[in-house]
């Protein structure tokens, strides 16, 4: 189950980087800003807030831009802090297999 759950937040993430990037390209282009020129741009520019490496090349030029890219940091936040309790379950129940096994070996 683990798996399944890890491959639905990895498709969630996709979708939301697409999403953002789709969202700032289209602001880009009624804001007449060349900030995010091509969609590629936009794209790189959401993967670069939502994964939060930094804006080393792209920074938000407008207030709805700014906007976007708070609202962005937070779900990217959100789809990274998620899988962490999953890998805890997980492990915990696989140690307890282990343990119950050890115990029935013996």
């Amino acid at each position: 189950i683990f798996f399944d759950i890890s491959i639905l937040l990895f498709i969630i993430f996709i979708c939301l980087c697409i999403f953002f990037g789709n969202l700032t390209y289209g602001i880009s282009l009624i804001d007449h800003h060349q900030i995010h020129s091509t969609p590629l741009d936009s794209l790189y520019y959401s993967y670069e807030t939502i994964l939060t490496i930094g804006f080393g090349q792209h920074i938000p030029s407008t207030p709805y831009l700014t906007w976007i890219t708070i609202i962005s940091i937070l779900f990217g936040m959100m789809c990274l802090s998620l899988p962490v309790p999953f890998l805890a379950i997980y492990n915990f129940n696989l140690d307890n297999c282990e343990q119950e096994n050890i115990k029935m070996l013996s």
